[in-house]
């Protein structure tokens, strides 16, 4: 009897699985251009009830998302056996689960040279302002993919600008706590996409703010980081200060909010719907500040930007947030981002009476005025606490009682916020803070404003603090008020969060492709006590990128999204804080914006060919991408499976001087011979094209000393004439069978 009853319960459950609906995105063949977006509706409805055997009314309760510009397909809610139907009906390219994404979550425009002012960015040898030369961005439009904005920030006034250009066709879609209003002559849009997320949430909205209104900050960060109007004085807590501007100042804003929760959850449903929706908008430029899991061929966010791109829009995302573990966004179309350092600190001081004095981060402009008692808070623990939780000073475990008037050494790490230790401090009575690195797991020193004076050191430091107080009959110790420091000379470096290649879909592509400024980057924030804050990752890293394409995208109208990002990767500039890191670190190297707007010779495609080449893949189910990309003609060259002897083809066009002659130059990599033929290229007019062949053969064994991981070794090719240099990062992958991701 109990067998029986435990089968009925497994068949029971089998059943419920499979009768369970979830979000799936259907992905047709490409549609007629010239249907309306209506009929492209009613054509959706009727293949999923032709599919399913169900009348079109029926189908109005499965289908969640009808694309219409981005791509050719819808979302629904299916089950596993309706997914399978579909799955086989003629027009049916593919259909895939939806998939959760995530956010990856002043200074920054002197330091690329934006501004023109060589002393400000010594390793940008120029003294000319892209700002004056791209107007600013002037009514460019600008696209982002994120959490959504707060429309009341000074960094998205609308002084000065006139009505949005003609060929918008977006809206301002009102909702809870946002209105028509709330938009303006700088943001000219704002929708919200909400019903993916449900799906993951058991279709609840009952804390969410139905509206474009961003909640969490992410959005209007990476919105003011892009497209910023300039906004003086502006701090935190009194440090860092300066004028607060975004890359393209006047460029116009349209934000489409697809990210939900304190989590920043983001339903792939709900980006295609977006992406859809701005490409049919008119937006010039997508900025998509988040990831997924696991790199997929197929991913759906990717192809949506696909079709964007052969609509002329150019795409702009972020790497990731994950270091060595993957990378995000890896498609060869998108402009992937990298995150890097800037020459700004905010440093404070911890002194003990010892004599002493340990240098941290702070972003807490107040210090303790005098010498205070320190502790440990394992010293200082709640009776009901253990030693370990209030080493970690976590909420209610430190004792008030033995507690107050005293500074607390607290060590980072057990999943709670950095500025949450040092409100338990103050809650608690304590006089300031002393945050130390986890000798287990050493990360960087982070820059918060904390509620008590307070500093971060690194575990070596706070070990060395830990023991005074041990050993001292009367340990004393003082904190000293925050200050700003700029480093001159400082070259920028490859942040130790920011993803790294190379991508196990897309290995014939170098990624990321670039990187820019994205750590303690400084730009616009939600309501409440700050209206500007600080944060790091390469979320921040893209839309410097984004804002630097819109400069490009005004002073060169005419240019495609390949040749901008051509212009961008072969223009970048190797940093000499790139020491012991590889172009699957940087990339090409570090953003440059002037010598993007000057690039001499871009790499140029026709959108099209993107399309063509990846809707092949689609159709058939599988795609050899080494050979599919191998033979775009990119930037970079990759070569992942190098046994013997490859050839790769590319053509450059001139965008610079009518008449040049250009002359290349190889660096190769380790063992490899190759060879550019011709090795000289003559130009009598602009936008005249050439074309090259590049070989590799292979010479020797390489020696395990140079071979990074998956068996890569790396080189450079560079073209120059008497004013610019074009180069290319070169990869090669020594005897390495990849295996392309099902």
């Amino acid at each position: 009897m109990e067998h029986f009853v435990l089968l009925v319960l497994l068949l029971s459950c089998s059943i419920a699985f499979a009768n369970e609906s979830k979000l799936y995105i259907v992905h047709l063949e490409a549609r007629d251009e010239s249907l309306h977006p209506d009929v492209v509706t009613e054509t959706h409805h009727s293949i999923l009830g032709e599919a399913l055997g169900k009348s079109r009314h029926e189908t109005k309760d499965h289908i969640v998302y009808s694309y219409k510009h981005a791509l050719n397909g819808f979302a629904a809610k299916l089950t596993v056996e309706q997914a399978e139907k579909i799955s086989n009906y003629p027009g049916v390219v593919r259909i895939n689960p939806s998939r959760t994404y995530k956010l990856l979550t002043t200074r920054s425009w002197d330091y690329m040279g934006v501004s023109g002012d060589k002393s400000k960015h010594p390793f940008i040898p120029s003294n000319h302002s892209l700002w004056e030369q791209g107007k600013h961005g002037k009514d460019v439009i600008v696209g982002l993919i994120d959490s959504g904005i707060w429309p009341e920030s000074e960094s998205f006034r609308d002084h000065g600008m006139n009505k949005a250009p003609k060929r918008w066709k977006g809206t301002c879609q009102p909702g809870q706590l946002f209105n028509t209003s709330n938009c303006n002559r700088k943001l000219i849009g704002a929708r919200y996409y909400y019903k993916g997320y449900l799906d993951t949430i058991d279709n609840s909205t009952q804390f969410l703010t139905l509206s474009a209104r961003d909640e969490t900050g992410h959005g209007t960060h990476t919105a003011s980081t892009a497209v910023g109007r300039y906004v003086k004085d502006v701090s935190i807590n009194g440090l860092a200060r300066g004028t607060a501007a975004g890359g393209a100042p006047k460029a116009r804003l349209a934000v489409y909010k697809v990210c939900w929760g304190n989590e920043n959850q983001c339903s792939g449903a709900d980006i295609v719907a977006g992406i859809d929706d701005a490409v049919a908008d008119g937006v010039d430029i997508l900025s998509m500040s988040l990831g997924g899991g696991d790199e997929e061929f197929y991913d759906e966010t990717a192809q949506a930007a696909l079709y964007a791109i052969a609509k002329g829009v150019v795409v702009v995302a972020a790497a990731g947030n994950t270091d060595f573990t993957s990378i995000h966004n890896t498609a060869p179309w998108f402009i992937t981002v990298g995150a890097s350092s800037i020459d700004r600190d905010n440093t404070g001081r911890v002194s003990l009476a010892s004599g002493k004095t340990f240098k941290g981060r702070t972003l807490t402009a107040h210090g303790t005025r005098k010498f205070c008692p320190i502790v440990s808070g394992a010293q200082v623990k709640a009776e009901n606490s253990t030693s370990a939780d209030s080493l970690l000073c976590k909420e209610g475990t430190l004792d008030p009682m033995k507690t107050k008037g005293k500074i607390v050494l607290c060590m980072r790490g057990g999943g709670i916020p950095r500025v949450n230790k040092s409100a338990e401090v103050l809650a608690a009575g304590g006089s300031g803070m002393i945050l130390y690195e986890d000798p287990s797991q050493e990360m960087e020193l982070e820059e918060d404003p904390h509620v008590v004076p307070a500093v971060h050191v690194s575990s070596s430091d706070g070990l060395s603090i830990l023991s005074y107080i041990i050993s001292s009959s009367c340990p004393m110790a003082y904190i000293y008020p925050g200050r700003t420091e700029y480093i001159t000379g400082r070259p920028p470096a490859v942040a130790a969060f920011s993803s790294r290649g190379p991508s196990m879909v897309f290995p014939s592509v170098i990624k990321p492709d670039i990187t820019a400024p994205g750590v303690k980057i400084i730009a616009a924030w939600i309501g409440g006590s700050r209206s500007y804050n600080i944060v790091s990752g390469t979320s921040m890293a893209c839309p410097h990128v984004t804002g630097v394409v819109a400069l490009l995208k005004s002073y060169h109208p005419d240019w495609s999204p390949a040749a901008i990002h051509s212009a961008l990767v072969t223009t970048a500039y190797m940093s000499p804080g790139f020491v012991n890191a590889t172009p699957f670190d940087y990339g090409a190297g570090h953003l440059n914006p002037y010598a993007a707007a000057h690039p001499g010779l871009v790499y140029d495609l026709d959108p099209k060919e993107y399309v063509e080449r990846f809707r092949i893949c689609g159709i058939v189910g599988y795609c050899d991408t080494f050979s599919a990309v191998s033979e775009l003609n990119y930037p970079s060259i990759s070569v992942p499976e190098l046994f013997e002897s490859y050839t790769v083809k590319r053509t450059v066009t001139n965008v610079g001087d009518h008449r040049s002659i250009y002359r290349v130059s190889v660096e190769a990599p380790p063992g490899i011979a190759v060879t550019v033929t011709p090795s000289v290229l003559e130009f009598t007019r602009k936008r005249q094209t050439k074309s090259f062949e590049v070989r590799f053969e292979l010479e020797r064994k390489v020696r395990t000393p140079d071979l990074h991981v998956h068996g890569f070794i790396f080189g450079s090719m560079t073209w120059k004439d008497h004013r610019h240099t074009v180069r290319s990062p070169i990869a090669v992958s020594y005897g390495v069978k990849f295996e392309t991701p099902p």
